[in-house]
C-alpha cells in the first residue's frame, strides 16, 4: 500500500489534534491514528526538526490535503496525544492531573523526543505528589522523575515512599514500564536501597524514642521524655514493621510540649536549655528525615 492509500484508509477514523494537520501518526502496536502539523512538532523538538526534515522520506511531500502517515508504533497513544495537545496549544483537550502511570508514559515520549523545554509548563502542573497515592503511584511517579531527572521529585518521592508506605516494595517490579525506565539488570537494586533507607529510619526512630531529651531545670525535658515513653510502649520493632512511619513521626511530633511554647520568651529556660532551638522532638525528626 502507497502512502497516499494508506493516508486515504485512515482518513475517516482518526483522531485530530489539528483538523488541517498534514501529518497522521500511527501510534501503539495497533497503529491508532493522530491527525497532527508536522510545524509544531518540529518547532517542539530537534528530533521531530530532523525526522520531519526535508532529508527524510517522513518529511518530504507533505501535504494538509493528503496528510502523509509516520510509524510510530513504538510509541504509546495516549501520551503522544497528551504531549501534541501541549505543543498544538490544545488545552481544551487537556486534563488538570494526570494519573502517575500515564504521566510516566508521557515522561518516557518527552525524554525520547526531547521535548522538555516545550513541556516545562504543562509538565510542573502534573509532577506533583499528592497525600492519597499509593505505593504504586508512587513508584510511577519515581520512574517519571527519573526518567526527566527531575532531581527534586525524585527525592521527595523517594521520601514519600519510606516513610508513607509499610508494606513490601517488591510489588513494584511487577510493573513492566517502571523496570524498563530504570533499565538496570537487577531491578532489586532500587528496592534494597529504599528498604535499606526504611530500615534505618525504623532504627532511629526507636533510638528517639529511648533517648532522654533535653536535661533543663523547666521540666520541659522530662514532659518529653514521658511522652516518647508512652510512644515507646506502643511501637515496638515489629509495630514499626507494619506501620506507615510517617504516622509514628506525626503522633511523635504531637508530644505536649509541657509549660513552653515555640516563640514563647522564658529566660529561665532559654538559658537552662540553650541547647535547643524549638521543639526538640521535631529538630530531631527533621534531622532523620533529611539523612532519609
Amino acid at each position: 500500500m502507497d502512502e497516499s492509500a494508506s493516508a486515504c484508509s485512515h482518513s475517516d477514523r482518526y483522531e485530530q489534534i489539528y483538523d488541517t494537520g498534514d501529518l497522521i501518526l500511527l501510534l501503539g502496536p495497533h497503529q491508532a491514528p493522530l491527525k497532527v502539523q508536522s510545524r509544531c512538532l518540529r518547532t517542539a523538538s530537534k528530533v521531530f526538526d530532523v525526522m520531519l526534515g526535508p532529508n527524510w522520506s517522513e518529511g518530504q511531500n507533505l501535504s494538509e490535503d493528503k496528510p502523509k502517515p509516520v510509524d510510530l508504533s513504538d510509541d504509546d497513544f495516549g501520551a503522544m496525544h497528551t504531549v501534541c495537545c501541549v505543543i498544538h496549544h490544545r488545552n481544551d483537550l487537556l486534563t488538570p492531573t494526570l494519573d502517575p502511570a500515564d504521566l510516566l508514559r508521557v515522561a518516557i515520549v518527552v525524554d525520547k523526543y526531547d521535548l522538555s523545554v516545550a513541556m516545562k509548563f504543562a509538565l510542573a502542573q502534573w509532577l506533583k505528589l499528592r497525600d492519597d497515592m499509593d505505593m504504586i503511584q508512587l513508584g510511577f511517579m519515581l520512574a517519571a522523575a527519573y526518567q526527566l531527572r527531575h532531581d527534586e521529585l525524585f527525592e521527595e518521592t523517594t521520601l514519600a515512599l519510606i516513610i508513607r508506605c509499610d508494606a513490601s516494595y517488591w510489588c513494584l517490579p511487577g510493573h513492566e514500564i517502571i523496570n524498563e525506565v530504570f533499565n538496570i539488570k537487577t531491578p532489586g537494586k532500587v528496592l534494597y536501597v529504599l528498604e535499606e533507607r526504611r530500615n534505618r529510619m525504623r532504627a532511629d526512630i526507636l533510638r528517639l524514642l529511648g533517648s532522654s531529651g533535653p536535661k533543663c531545670s523547666c521540666g520541659w525535658g522530662k514532659v518529653h521524655a514521658q511522652g516518647r515513653e508512652k510512644r515507646k510502649a506502643r511501637y515496638g520493632p515489629l509495630d514499626l514493621l507494619k506501620t506507615p512511619l510517617s504516622q509514628i513521626i506525626d503522633r511523635l511530633e504531637r508530644i505536649p510540649l509541657g509549660e513552653w511554647r515555640p516563640g514563647r520568651r522564658d529566660r529561665h529556660h532559654e538559658e537552662g536549655c540553650s541547647s535547643v532551638s524549638g521543639a526538640y522532638i521535631v529538630v530531631d525528626l527533621n534531622k532523620l528525615i533529611l539523612l532519609a
